[in-house]
């Protein structure tokens, strides 16, 4: 802002020197310059309104949680780049981490696991291509914020036994049921037979991906009916206690997690822990690169 308010004021002061001298010249150039101020200033308005968005979706994933996923967001401390080559050799996080992490993480308040992929949802003859389909622990709920229009989760018992259930997105809803109420109905996804019980509220796009309007949620113990449970993208969020610093909570996780995947002392890791402050921390460094340039 300061970087605008010098540009306007340095503007209108050659301006009206400009003006004492040749005034047609100078009503030209005054046009110009104002047209000119006026495409920074919009400029300057979306990119703030964009890094407000992005920063938005960021933090809504929780400043208090740790993804254990198989790439991780930015370059590893030691790795001088993006080293996906070797990120991409690693296994994707399962129940078994998940389970580890339940039993043996005491710093976690919370923990739930999640293996996504994209399928075609059908009701009746109305259908909706690549859906996200999210396979889902039960404590899933007790991490990630969910907010439903109607119906209810699922229970412990329903998810453990692998129940044909589901909870469907606003768009998903608008898209293949129209007005009909989805409650109770059955939906298919590869062929399958899943009973609708529950309604996500419409959460409107998210920048980060983490939007459930275009995603269907399945029990966890279903999911190997639906989706390739070995190539399908897998995840496990863990939520801090309260008074438990992020790094605090990274360093249990990561004994743990070396422990149960039983790497040797010299090993590196073959799992990531990612964290919103690192987004964000790009964010503010790609941000303070616009509005230098700008």
């Amino acid at each position: 802002m300061k970087i605008i308010l010098r540009i306007i004021g340095e503007s209108f002061v050659l301006a009206w020197n400009s003006l004492k001298g040749n005034k047609l010249r100078s009503i030209l150039s005054l046009l110009s310059i104002t047209v000119g101020i006026f495409s920074i200033i919009a400029v300057f308005t979306m990119v703030d309104s964009f890094r407000n968005k992005i920063t938005s979706s960021v933090e809504s994933l929780g400043d208090d949680v740790i993804f254990i996923q198989k790439m991780p967001w930015a370059p590893e401390e030691g790795d001088e780049e993006y080293a996906w080559w070797k990120y991409f050799q690693r296994p994707h996080p399962d129940m078994k981490d998940l389970k580890a992490i339940e039993k043996r993480v005491s710093s976690a308040e919370s923990s739930g696991y999640a293996i996504a992929g994209t399928r075609k949802v059908r009701y009746l003859n109305s259908e909706m291509n690549d859906v996200v389909v999210l396979g889902v622990s039960y404590h899933y709920a007790d991490v990630q914020k969910l907010n439903l229009l109607s119906g209810r989760y699922f229970t412990e018992a329903e998810v453990n036994g692998g129940r044909p259930l589901v909870i469907v997105g606003a768009t998903v809803v608008e898209e293949i049921f129209g007005n009909t109420e989805p409650l109770g109905k059955i939906i298919k996804v590869k062929g399958r037979n899943l009973r609708v019980i529950g309604v996500f509220e419409k959460e409107g796009e998210s920048m980060v991906g983490n939007s459930h309007d275009e995603r269907v949620v399945i029990p966890v113990g279903y999911a190997n009916q639906i989706l390739n449970m070995k190539r399908a993208e897998s995840f496990i969020m863990v939520k801090a206690k309260p008074g438990i610093s992020n790094a605090m909570l990274k360093n249990e996780l990561i004994s743990v997690l070396r422990a149960v995947r039983k790497l040797s002392p010299k090993a590196d890791n073959t799992f990531a822990l990612n964290e919103t402050s690192v987004v964000l921390n790009q964010l503010d460094m790609l941000f303070g690169i616009v509005n230098i340039v700008g």
